[in-house]
């Protein structure tokens, strides 16, 4: 497992880093598919900068993204009164409520000012496969 992805899923349930080393390990076998059936997208993205070393991060920061923060941050956004003023329990240990939704909502601020940090776009998190990321590498000016 790659350094980035175990300090991201380090917390987690097996299931919910499984679920992640999945997506990255299905990205990396579409890069391979486009290092041979497209090398001259992958020379592009190359060429402006995004090494094999750096899609492998992108890869990690992408697949938590989508399989981990997105979901979570997604219900931050409660209904006009459920979970913001009564409080939602979801089994013993969650409740949906507006300390908690303040919580996620600075984490996932914070997780995406980390990656603009590193000129990794929000487009590029929420890219759903390799080739869409390398589209989207390759389309920036």
């Amino acid at each position: 497992m790659h350094p980035i992805l175990n300090l991201l899923v380090a917390g987690l349930e097996t299931e919910e880093k499984e679920s992640v080393s999945r997506r990255v390990e299905a990205m990396n076998s579409e890069l391979e598919y486009l290092r041979e059936n497209k090398p001259k997208d992958i020379a592009e993205a190359k060429k402006r900068g995004w090494s094999a070393q750096k899609l492998q991060v992108l890869f990690c920061l992408n697949s938590f993204y989508q399989r981990i923060l997105a979901p979570l941050w997604a219900s931050t956004t409660p209904p006009a009164v459920l979970g913001s003023k009564i409080p939602i329990r979801y089994g013993k240990t969650i409740v949906f409520d507006a300390k908690r939704n303040a919580a996620i909502n600075k984490m996932g601020s914070n997780f995406l000012q980390l990656c603009q940090r590193f000129q990794i776009q929000l487009t590029m998190l929420e890219a759903q496969r390799t080739s869409d990321l390398i589209w989207k590498i390759n389309s920036q000016p």
